[in-house]
């Protein structure tokens, strides 16, 4: 057996040449450990063939043989695999620069055993690099985060010495290659190992700042809020969206907890003189200091969507503001514009969202009640997971008895993938509300899939499952109940999980609070201690 160090890091597809050079099988595993479905891995490898592979592939578990084959023994190696992941920046007279593009470079493990004829590759280690800035060469930016870094070795048969090193020069990321702003040929190999790469167990760097899913632009205009409205038409129950940004943004995400004057103040007329209120009499005004011109007419806007529908429920890009309902009777409905402003202020799910601007869309409450609330995976054209929206709720049912559900939710997603297939469009993520009665399924909206903040189930789990077809090393958030039914991962609040994963920020400034409950009351003091 001889040593031999590997110069530069390889690209995946590296993977398909040394396995159609050995032959045999192929077992390819997550950052989780569990192997991906034959079936799913085949499908990516026939799409992943070029036409400079010197074999072509007639199944997973065999190749057709030619001069570049070998036979060996035994075979292992420790692997530097340099993926990318699509760029933000359009295709300039149709070619796509480097920027923007999103490099990890992954550790794996590679062994072969001709008793077994298992070609098997394992990640160890995962590192992700910021997205390549513009006016940079991959290599350049490569280089910059990889200084000083080795790129592992193969131990090998002496005979099988030259052919190895033939395979890493044709699958090496060097200077060479990586020279040009152009950006390298992406296979379909590298799509699906950087999104269950990247979060190896073992890897003591995490991603950096990017979402694990890299959204394409075109794409997102099928997504806009004209777009959806045009094209899902009345599949969508009425909602009305309103921009959050400015003055309003800022008034919202601050500790300012007085209310615009438009508003009806709380008055203190029953409290007898000389009481601890005392002090709050002044502070049923609104804060004269503060420029309330940029919230005085979403106020109004709130009233006349109460006025319209009598109650409605806020979500923010996604997000329903359930880990605050202490302060609205633990109701998810609305019935006053204070109850929204103080929902709103009273959130923390929401305010790390980055931007200048957020996508606030108020829902009429009827159409929530006596329904259970639902986030739908579709991908690839498949129904894949399943999770419930409102922590606070209890469906009365775990997530192994969720048949009759499940089967409801996967005859009404062709409806979806019908309109979502026009638009070149094959993975999206869709919330809809099911009338616990008679199972009716309303849409309540669709998003671009990767473009929302984790729930009970973090984006990885759902590419795990999917090309595993396995719900083993998945580990959904607070405890939930997990099942798969009928080929869909189910994940509910489970029994033993927080019913309020994140505690609400209290404002120390409670004079224009209203409890509407001694609950309410209690869970506000109970918060303040845990502040002290």
């Amino acid at each position: 057996m001889e040593s031999l160090l590997i110069d530069y890091p390889l690209r995946p597809i590296f993977i398909t040449g040394l396995w159609q050079c050995l032959g045999g099988h192929l077992r390819v595993k997550t950052s989780r450990g569990v192997g991906i479905e034959p079936t799913r891995l085949r499908n990516v490898l026939e799409v992943t063939k070029t036409a400079n592979l010197s074999t072509t592939s007639t199944s997973i578990g065999s190749t057709s043989t030619n001069a570049d084959a070998f036979i060996t023994n035994h075979l292992t190696g420790d692997v530097k695999f340099l993926l990318f992941a699509d760029g933000l920046a359009r295709p300039d007279k149709g070619v796509q620069t480097v920027e923007g593009f999103h490099l990890s470079l992954i550790r794996a493990s590679v062994t072969y055993n001709n008793e077994d004829g298992i070609l098997e590759v394992v990640p160890t280690e995962a590192t992700q690099m910021p997205p390549c800035p513009a006016g940079v060469t991959a290599w350049k930016h490569y280089s910059t985060y990889a200084e000083g870094m080795d790129n592992g070795s193969f131990t090998v048969e002496s005979h099988c010495k030259e052919h190895m090193k033939r395979l890493l020069r044709e699958y090496a990321f060097n200077e060479e290659k990586g020279s040009s702003m152009v950006a390298p040929q992406i296979g379909a190999l590298d799509a699906v190992l950087y999104v269950l790469w990247n979060w190896v167990s073992e890897s003591g760097e995490k991603a950096i700042g990017s979402h694990m899913y890299i959204m394409n632009n075109d794409e997102g205009v099928c997504f806009s809020h004209e777009n959806v409205k045009r094209n899902f038409g009345s599949m969508l129950i009425p909602n009305s969206l309103q921009i959050l940004e400015g003055s309003l943004l800022d008034y919202l995400k601050s500790d300012n907890m007085s209310m615009p004057p438009n508003i009806d103040q709380i008055k203190y007329k029953d409290v007898d003189s000389g009481s601890d209120f005392d002090g709050y009499e002044s502070m049923s005004d609104s804060d004269d200091s503060f420029d309330w011109s940029a919230v005085e007419p979403f106020v109004e806007k709130l009233k006349a969507l109460i006025a319209k529908y009598q109650s409605v429920v806020p979500s923010i890009n996604g997000v329903f503001l359930d880990d605050a309902l202490w302060v609205a009777n633990m109701n998810v409905e609305c019935t006053s514009a204070r109850e929204v402003l103080l929902l709103l202020k009273s959130s923390t799910c929401w305010q790390d969202l980055e931007g200048s601007q957020c996508h606030l869309t108020l829902y009429p409450g009827i159409y929530f009640r006596g329904r259970l609330q639902l986030r739908c995976f579709l991908f690839e054209n498949e129904l894949v997971c399943v999770e419930q929206i409102f922590v606070n709720e209890n469906f009365g049912f775990l997530a192994k008895d969720a048949q009759s559900l499940v089967g409801s939710l996967k005859s009404y997603s062709p409806s979806v993938m019908g309109v979502l297939n026009k638009g070149g469009v094959r993975s999206a993520i869709f919330d809809v509300t099911v009338s616990t009665k008679n199972g009716e399924i309303e849409m309540l909206n669709i998003y671009q899939f990767g473009s929302l903040p984790d729930g009970l189930l973090q984006l990885e789990d759902v590419y795990h499952f999917y090309y595993t077809g396995k719900s083993d090393g998945l580990k959904p958030l607070d405890l939930a109940d997990m099942a798969v039914v009928d080929g869909v991962l189910v994940v509910f609040v489970g029994a033993n999980s927080s019913r309020l994963q994140k505690h609400a920020w209290c404002p120390n400034d409670i004079g224009n609070l209203s409890f509407n409950t001694h609950d309410d009351l209690i869970d506000y003091l109970r918060f303040q201690a845990q502040e002290m």
